[in-house]
């Protein structure tokens, strides 16, 4: 009788072990079809931010000037409250693309553009102002 419990055992446990390298297989993909978002931002004047939605999340999509792009470099860096980020634009000819989250890294709000002292974003909840790159000033 406790052979047959230690078989058992046995079994059970190799079976949750094949169970969970199996759920682990099966949900690795390589291409997530809801993860892709394409956007033609062709028509999307330079200085114009474009505000859409990429797997449940609002995202800001902003084209940029290039004087836009100088003005915002040459900001004095004690203004910026986390020096260590720092995602440059993308390059796309006369112009630059910055993509970054429109969700506020305070309170999830959704940022007003244009607004504020360095006409990034700005968050009316509580006030959070952000830059031309979506960084925290």
């Amino acid at each position: 009788m406790v052979q047959g419990f230690i078989l058992s055992s046995y079994v059970l446990g190799i079976k949750t072990i094949a169970t969970v390298i199996y759920n682990q297989m099966i949900t690795r993909t390589r291409y997530v079809r809801d993860s892709y978002k394409e956007l033609d931002i062709s028509e999307l004047p330079p200085g114009e931010v474009l505000q859409t939605s990429w797997n449940g999340e609002v995202i800001f999509i902003r084209r940029l000037t290039v004087s836009e792009v100088k003005d915002t470099m040459a900001l004095p860096a004690t203004t910026q409250l986390d020096k260590a980020v720092m995602e440059p634009p993308s390059d796309a000819g006369n112009s630059s693309v910055l993509v970054c989250s429109a969700i506020c890294t305070h309170l999830g709000c959704i940022p007003v553009p244009y607004l504020g002292a360095y006409k990034g974003w700005v968050c009316l909840c509580h006030g959070s102002v952000y830059d031309k790159f979506g960084r925290v000033r």
